[in-house]
């Protein structure tokens, strides 16, 4: 498989989600083991790629299986790990191109970043951490549990204001981080209006992350 890229003809928005998921703050680029929102330049392999891109010989699905239908998001990183861990291997070629459409509106790329939390972690559940945990953008969830927790432990010690002037400077931290990457992006795709979107966007991508995971890891069944 390869790049999946923005279609010239994608609307602003579009473009903006398509490119907000390129960036390591979004568990874009390099820091993602798998295909998915990068355009590597090099061919190698890789751990995932996904299947609006993906090419596979019928003797792969004859040995592995087809899709699990029970997975209503993440059905190709689930078919991905039964074909790694049958020994092959996936080969990334930026070469194999296609063109892929991305969401349209914040909400239903809120949504579709929900799914996704929900589906890395009923792997997790249906075959062990091994192997995947290097898929599971978890930052977003642990800033959550620590702002919760500080927020609850400042109501028990009756340190309140000290606490909350803590969870201020972690917010200010997270906010400078997220301008500097948006300004950064605009610049690289030379487009400062993005930069408008890219904040929202980056909000979106952590908050439906770490709403995703937390659903899915306090209930039995994920779907």
């Amino acid at each position: 498989g390869g790049p999946d890229l923005l279609p010239e003809d994608a609307s602003f928005k579009s473009r903006a989600i398509g490119l907000v998921m390129t960036s390591p703050l979004a568990r874009g680029g390099r820091f993602n083991p798998s295909t998915q929102h990068t355009m590597m330049e090099e061919e190698r392999f890789v751990d995932h790629i996904p299947t609006c891109n993906l090419c596979l010989k019928r003797e792969i699905f004859d040995e592995v299986g087809l899709f699990d239908e029970s997975f209503v998001k993440g059905q190709d990183l689930e078919l991905s790990y039964r074909i790694r861990k049958a020994g092959h291997k996936l080969f990334y070629s930026p070469s194999v191109k296609v063109v892929h459409y991305r969401k349209q509106t914040f909400r239903s790329f809120a949504r579709q970043i929900y799914k996704w939390a929900k589906a890395k972690v009923a792997i997790i559940k249906k075959y062990g951490i091994s192997g995947l945990v290097e898929h599971i953008y978890i930052w977003p969830l642990y800033a959550l549990i620590l702002f919760a927790i500080l927020l609850f432990v400042s109501f028990l010690t009756g340190l309140i204001k000290q606490l909350l002037f803590l969870l201020f400077l972690l917010a200010v931290v997270y906010l400078i981080s997220i301008h500097s990457e948006s300004l950064r992006l605009s610049r690289k795709f030379r487009d400062y209006n993005l930069f408008f979107y890219f904040i929202p966007l980056f909000l979106i991508v952590h908050i439906s992350y770490a709403c995703g995971v937390i659903a899915a890891v306090t209930r039995r069944k994920v779907w």
